[in-house]
């Protein structure tokens, strides 16, 4: 019997996995294939050769790098060679400078688990053992690397010794600072002040209930992955915080206040004992300072999950997409400081790769380095 052979021009299956063989039966079977190597595939359903390379130049001292684009605007597409301890730059396939080099705290082993997110001239990067850092394109071949300023109790007075406090007083002390409020109104110790994180803490004579630590300020508490969205920078899954989201203020990326201080003035009537002319009433202007939650503030909340859901991967689209290690959590595009939400999607779980957007949708991966599933998530 003669050999048939049948004229296949529709890809758009991929590659199928091996437990669809002999299902021909299915109208899947005719649209995929056992191997499509160095192929792409086409929506409408042919193929083409995958496009070819060229030799631009081997990485600093021929080592192991990654590469991270930093496209400022269309005059200006550069990649980032990243290697041990160091950033170099190119530009149109060409190193730049002679060549321009940038120190950094980045190990080889570290490379491939920093997470990035450009906002006009600037790069965000993130990991779990470094600081928050900025690198900015001052122009030409000039760039600039920086630890993120972290911006915290801007309102706030410092604690002073020796000093009457009322209840509802605000103060902010400690390494790293910490915003306590008064709830037992006395005299402050002559020296150190509140320093723990407590709901009770005696301070000589006044008692302090802490409100929040300034975040990012030691070991540990570093974010591993980042995001813009409305307007925001959002960072996730430190060490110490592996299921918390921490908001920036609206486009003041390093900016954690997460209340702000109201002082407003007020007529009120004197204690009769006062008055110079016990038949005669008389007013004083009373000084009010209370602390007030706006839309605009800052913010943070913690995944309410009841698995291992540890931060890997956050995205900006319709929504903020939020990556688990066990699951996909979404952030609708009306959160605030005074409307946080956060619901779990599914329950696929990431390797811990920051996710891309193909198109209009993310793309994230499962498995390894070395062996990765990759997954387009549509919400």
């Amino acid at each position: 019997m003669a050999l048939q052979r049948s004229l296949i021009t529709d890809f758009t299956a991929g590659e199928l996995n091996s437990k669809f063989s002999g299902r021909f039966d299915l109208e899947l079977y005719n649209k995929g294939s056992q191997t499509l190597e160095n192929w792409v595939p086409f929506t409408q359903g042919g193929i083409r050769t995958r496009a070819g390379s060229a030799y631009l130049g081997i990485t600093k001292s021929n080592a192991q790098a990654r590469l991270v684009p930093f496209v400022v605007n269309e005059s200006n597409p550069f990649v980032l060679e990243f290697t041990n301890n160091l950033i170099r730059i190119w530009k149109n396939g060409v190193l730049q400078g002679a060549p321009t080099e940038v120190v950094t705290t980045y190990t080889t082993a570290e490379l491939f688990k920093i997470q990035f997110q450009k906002v006009r001239n600037v790069l965000y990067l993130v990991h779990y053992n470094h600081p928050i850092a900025t690198l900015t394109w001052e122009g030409g071949t000039t760039f600039t690397l920086a630890n993120l300023t972290i911006n915290f109790a801007d309102d706030v007075d410092a604690w002073q010794a020796a000093t009457a406090y009322v209840v509802d007083d605000i103060v902010y002390n400690g390494s790293p600072t910490k915003i306590y409020r008064c709830i037992t109104a006395g005299t402050s110790a002559g020296a150190g002040g509140p320093t723990t994180e407590a709901d009770d803490i005696t301070d000589n004579t006044v008692h302090w209930y802490w409100e929040a630590t300034k975040p990012f300020s030691q070991a540990s508490d570093y974010p591993s992955c980042i995001a813009h969205f409305q307007g925001r920078m959002f960072y996730g899954g430190s060490i110490n915080y592996p299921q918390t989201v921490w908001a920036s203020e609206p486009f003041w990326y390093g900016d954690m206040n997460y209340f702000s201080m109201l002082t407003y003035t007020a007529k009120q009537l004197k204690a009769e004992a006062d008055w110079a002319n016990p038949l005669v009433p008389e007013t004083e202007d009373i000084t009010y300072t209370r602390t007030v939650y706006g839309e605009g503030n800052a913010f943070f909340f913690e995944i309410a999950s009841d698995e291992n859901d540890d931060i890997y991967w956050m995205i900006g689209a319709d929504a903020l997409i939020i990556g688990t290690c066990s699951a996909e959590w979404v952030v609708p595009k009306n959160v605030t400081a005074l409307n946080i939400e956060a619901k779990r999607r599914s329950g696929l779980g990431s390797a811990f790769l920051q996710a891309t957007m193909f198109q209009d949708a993310p793309v994230f991966a499962q498995g390894t380095l070395s062996k990765a599933l990759l997954r387009e998530y549509a919400y």
